[in-house]
């Protein structure tokens, strides 16, 4: 009876997260944060700065992130290959394209998701013993798709936070902390803003058991929970912070959902390798309720279904428990009339407010040395210009003049 009933439950839970029976999967996009790495940076009084430590130096992808990656590849190889039937089940070209930001744990991290998916089978074993094939990974400096650009617009909105009353009382609250920390680092961390790279150091070394003896297990849990997660607000925690920071990847996503609608020739999977702030912004974009800090390879999927003529979307998300466990739940966007999934135009209703064209990109991001310049600046140079044209024209009709010839005959006037 036990059993029936948990199979019961089971099968609900199965049923109210994916559409009906008669819909199928025609595309998928994922977005997922690299693996476990080394610290972003260090601190005056480190004790886990050298190489002992970190062989690769900071920034770097560990095997510990690798493996993380990999299983989440071994993941979408079982949702998307096994259970949905959407990709072959041997790597096809034409089937998958990656993307990832020009970062080495993104790079690394996307050819770890790619083995666990596509590990080589048959014909496509090229050497003997190797569990491995390349795939291509395509990446650029500054990805405007991935949000890797600068913009002023964005900038600025991190500027107003940082002036908010939320963000001076929450420094204040944890002023306490910050001394202690500045006591046992040598640093002098002023707010908030400030220790998030030496909580980012504290984790980093904690998940490899490297441990400071003067930091407690509740303000390691601060460092680890609640900073990275007040950070990820600070600076992507709104729709306009989602729209300038990531507005590229929102028009991408638009024009590749609205070409597999149109039966449009492309690939069933785009894969995106990047950062906890390329996935706080796609949640905040859609406004969708977001609480944590993405864990080390999570991961958005948005799926286009198929269910007779209407089309679907839906969205899960893929994050790790504390100690490694896999959970994944169905993200509820804000603006979906169905609980569960988004019919088409309202996800594309959604994503229209927080896209970013390339006009707006030059008007809001960009700040060229014109922008910059204030209005007397901009006078004084044209006046300069006019005035140097002046004295040039002045200065060339004197030579014209000095270098005209000498007549070569005298008039002579009449009654002479």
């Amino acid at each position: 009876m036990l059993l029936s009933n948990i199979c019961l439950v089971s099968n609900i839970i199965f049923l109210a997260f994916y559409p009906s029976n008669g819909a199928s999967l025609k595309k998928v996009i994922v977005v997922f944060r690299h693996g476990d790495r080394s610290p972003i940076g260090t601190y005056k009084n480190d004790p886990y700065i050298t190489e002992e430590y970190w062989p690769q130096g900071l920034l770097q992808l560990t095997q510990k992130g690798m493996y993380q990656e990999y299983n989440l590849g071994k993941f979408l190889k079982k949702r998307y290959m096994m259970n949905e039937n959407l990709l072959n089940s041997t790597y096809k070209k034409s089937e998958i394209f990656v993307e990832s930001t020009d970062t080495d744990r993104t790079l690394m991290s996307a050819q770890s998701v790619l083995n666990g998916l596509y590990p080589p089978v048959g014909n496509q074993i090229w050497r003997k013993g190797l569990d491995w094939q390349p795939i291509p990974v395509h990446t650029t400096t500054y990805d405007l798709i991935l949000g890797d650009y600068e913009c002023k617009a964005l900038a600025d909105a991190i500027s107003e936070t940082r002036k908010s009353k939320n963000f001076t009382e929450t420094t204040k609250m944890y002023k306490k902390f910050i001394n202690k920390i500045n006591t046992n680092t040598g640093e002098n961390y002023k707010t908030i803003e400030d220790i998030s790279p030496f909580c980012d150091n504290a984790f980093c070394n904690s998940q490899h058991n490297n441990t400071l003896k003067w930091l407690s297990h509740e303000e390691l849990e601060k460092c680890t929970d609640f900073v990275p997660a007040y950070d990820g607000w600070f600076q992507r925690g709104s729709e306009k912070k989602a729209k300038y920071g990531l507005g590229f990847f929102f028009a991408n996503m638009s024009e590749l959902f609205h070409n597999a609608k149109d039966h449009k020739i492309q690939r069933k999977l785009t894969l995106f390798s990047a950062h906890d702030t390329t996935i706080i912004s796609f949640f905040y974009g859609l406004g969708a309720k977001f609480v944590a800090q993405p864990t080390y390879s999570s991961a958005v999927m948005t799926e286009l279904w198929q269910d007779k003529n209407e089309w679907q979307i839906k969205l899960a998300y893929r994050t790790l428990s504390k100690d490694g466990k896999e959970i994944v739940k169905p993200v509820k966007v804000k603006g979906c009339s169905n609980s569960e999934f988004c019919s088409f135009d309202e996800f594309m209703k959604i994503i229209d407010k927080v896209k970013l064209t390339r006009d707006e990109y030059n008007d809001a991001c960009v700040e060229t040395e014109v922008k910059k310049l204030s209005v007397a600046t901009i006078i004084a140079i044209v006046a300069s210009i006019i005035i140097c044209l002046l004295a040039s024209f002045l200065v060339l009709s004197w030579l014209r003049r000095k270098s005209s010839p000498t007549p070569f005959y005298t008039a002579i006037h009449r009654g002479s």
